[in-house]
């Protein structure tokens, strides 16, 4: 895929953000993760093209259904670090908001006296037991 892509840089046609899309795809499709993120890289040094909503969006979403998380994160703040607009209400935002909410959260929580009397015999409020 790569060949195809420096031919056309060599035979001087006009590359846009959609060329690319190809590559997030297909490295989703095996799996890699960590070459799909290498692919905003690729697009802007090599191509000289500036990955833009619909690339990071993509991106974005095969990140969420491969349940990368860890990465999700990271590939935003870059977007919106380098000024590409997030889109309000789009799958990706909708895809992240339900798989955070169906994940485990089992944190300890303190007990909480809501009058416990402190040293000098007056009432504290809302004061943690631990």
């Amino acid at each position: 895929m790569k060949g195809v892509l420096d031919d056309m840089k060599r035979l001087k046609v006009e590359l846009v953000e959609g060329n690319f899309f190809i590559f997030i795809e297909s490295y989703a499709k095996f799996e890699l993760y960590n070459e799909i993120i290498k692919v905003l890289d690729m697009i802007r040094s090599e191509f000289c093209v500036k990955p833009g909503t619909f690339s990071y969006h993509l991106l974005l979403n095969v990140l969420v259904d491969g349940n990368k998380f860890k990465f999700v994160e990271n590939v935003h703040s870059r977007m919106l670090g380098e000024g590409v607009k997030a889109v309000k209400g789009t799958p990706v935002g909708c895809k992240v908001r339900k798989s955070c909410s169906l994940l485990p959260i089992n944190f300890p929580r303190p007990s909480i006296n809501l009058t416990h009397k402190g040293s000098y015999g007056r009432e504290n409020y809302l004061t943690k037991e631990i």
